[in-house]
């Protein structure tokens, strides 16, 4: 008789566990409070958007420089070479040595902390009026991050 009562009661204990967890589950499916729950993040990318293939070459009218879609007159004295791209998208510094050109990216002032950045480039000759590199410059982005948590109120 004994055996038969905890029978019972286990046996009422686990419908009455499957019932609850199962409550449980469609409450949450139910409650968009509990969905929100954890811990939220969004990423804005501010720039930027000057990348890619550098182009320094030199042509009838005199050196030109050329990346994402900006053909700019470039300054190429003896050693040193630099150009700006308008608008303060961009510009470049660098100096010739044989078959290089070593020289610097200068990005446009970062939204984040308000300070410029500058990046290596190197150029090497594929002709003898033609320069080639890629310009990579550091991303300006910001990531926020919100915890949610459900209180008992």
């Amino acid at each position: 008789m004994m055996a038969v009562r905890l029978a019972a009661v286990t046996a009422l204990g686990i419908l009455l566990f499957g019932f609850l967890t199962q409550a449980r589950e469609q409450q949450a499916e139910f409650d968009p409070a509990q969905k929100l729950e954890g811990l939220w993040g969004a990423k804005h990318r501010f720039g930027p958007d000057i990348r890619g293939s550098l182009l320094i070459l030199q042509t009838k009218q005199g050196w030109l420089a050329d990346i994402a879609g900006f053909s700019v007159p470039a300054r190429f004295d003896r050693q040193e070479v630099s150009f700006e791209l308008p608008d303060g998208k961009g510009k470049f510094r660098g100096k010739r040595s044989g078959q290089e050109i070593m020289g610097q990216w200068i990005q446009p002032v970062t939204q984040v902390n308000g300070s410029t950045m500058a990046t290596p480039v190197r150029l090497t000759a594929d002709a003898r009026s033609l320069w080639r590199g890629i310009v990579t410059p550091k991303e300006d982005t910001f990531t926020w991050y919100l915890p949610i948590t459900r209180t008992p109120n």
